[in-house]
């Protein structure tokens, strides 16, 4: 089945993990797959697994943290492709495992400053294309831990809460601009 056929898919922090399997699957039901990532030679690879398999995927450099990056990143894909139907917001780190009380506020903000600013910079970038071409559909990866909570990684899981609910916030959001 070519679900996405056709279809072009920003997957952040997809050089490997989880984001390297959603960008092979979306690139197996026929989209292009951008992966994106900080790491040039893990993401270059897995261009030219999807490539062998098949598929079709770029890789672009991208730290979701610098916003000029992430602008130029959307303009591209855009600029090349006349559309971006996907978003698929991945990048994400765990950060320490200490309780709240032993983080520093550094730490803190840099694990907040990747997994949800990075997710609102993809997100406020990539939208205006998809308003201009009324479609689109953002994927958040959040965590059980986004509901739950665990004695762990506390940073981690109050900015996976965090993308559950931008999620909510963005589906409502582009529910009214795929059906005015």
């Amino acid at each position: 089945m070519k679900r996405v056929e056709g279809n072009v898919a920003v997957v952040t922090g997809s050089t490997f993990g989880i984001g390297e399997a959603i960008a092979k699957v979306l690139a197996k039901e026929g989209a292009i797959s951008i992966i994106t990532g900080r790491t040039e030679d893990e993401g270059r690879k897995c261009v030219e697994e999807i490539k062998g398999d098949g598929g079709k995927a770029e890789y672009y450099p991208l730290d979701v943290t610098n916003e000029t990056r992430v602008k130029e990143v959307a303009d591209a894909v855009y600029k090349k492709y006349g559309k971006i139907d996907i978003l698929v917001n991945n990048a994400g780190i765990a950060g320490p495992n200490k309780p709240t009380h032993e983080y520093t506020e550094k730490e803190w903000n840099w694990i907040f400053e990747v997994n949800v600013t990075g997710a609102f910079l993809c997100t406020k970038h990539v939208v205006p294309y998809m308003i201009k071409q009324k479609s689109g559909n953002i994927v958040y990866i959040s965590s059980i831990y986004g509901i739950i909570g665990a004695p762990d990684i506390p940073a981690y899981h109050a900015t996976k809460a965090a993308n559950r609910v931008m999620s909510k916030i963005d589906a409502l959001f582009m529910r009214r601009i795929t059906f005015a």
